[in-house]
């Protein structure tokens, strides 16, 4: 597996974290995305993520006109999402412990 391809298994998580207590749009999201990590996220890759996060009913969405061009879509985490941001950030510590113990060389032999 490639850095690449982890960053994609953690993204739902850190958009969920970017949202929290904040409204973005999609073009925000993958800036704030790309300087904290992701430098080769695209739109094209966040949008089916936004759509499956919406229809999770994560977050609510507003349609805000713009002087700038098309309206944006402004989504903010509801208590759904807030609820799933915790579950990923207990998740991920759980992880985390994980790994750092294998790759600091705590590995633990079973017997039997």
């Amino acid at each position: 597996m490639n850095l690449s391809q982890m960053r994609k298994g953690l993204l739902e998580g850190c958009v969920l974290q970017l949202l929290d207590g904040r409204s973005l749009y999609s073009k925000e999201i993958v800036t704030l995305l790309r300087v904290n990590g992701f430098p080769d996220l695209t739109e094209g890759t966040i949008l089916p993520l936004m759509l499956r996060l919406d229809k999770e009913s994560l977050f609510d969405t507003e349609l805000v006109e713009s002087r700038f061009g098309p309206n944006r879509k402004y989504y903010t985490l509801n208590d759904n999402g807030r609820k799933a941001l915790s579950v990923f950030r207990q998740q991920w510590n759980e992880l985390k412990v994980s790994i750092d113990h294998i790759l600091g060389g705590e590995i633990y032999e079973k017997t039997v």
